[in-house]
């Protein structure tokens, strides 16, 4: 499987904004889905996706507050998985993901 892009690349720091994530070759009958995002401190949190068809499937956004560090995380890098294995970006690059407040 390829993606390439999500829309929309912003959303409120609390969960729940369904982010679709495009591409080709999503197959809803093998392997688990989720969307995973790495803020700049390294905090992660993954997803699972909500549904899948061959070429798009939707997340939620998560609820990106930092509550160990008591941080707000305003950018993250976005990626998506199929069974545990991070899936790299086609074209390969970097898609960062906005929280606003």
């Amino acid at each position: 499987p390829l993606w390439n892009s999500i829309t929309p690349t912003k959303a409120p720091q609390l969960s729940g904004t369904k982010i679709t994530v495009w591409g080709r070759g999503f197959d809803p009958d093998r392997g688990i889905h989720g969307c995973k995002w790495t803020g700049d401190g390294g905090t992660e949190i993954s997803v699972p996706v909500e549904a899948t068809n061959a070429t798009s499937f939707i997340c939620p956004s998560p609820n990106w507050i930092d509550e160990a560090l008591g941080n707000i995380v305003s950018h993250a890098n976005f990626t998506i998985l199929i069974n545990d294995a991070e899936i790299p970006r086609d074209p390969p690059e970097d898609q960062l993901f906005e929280f606003s407040g």
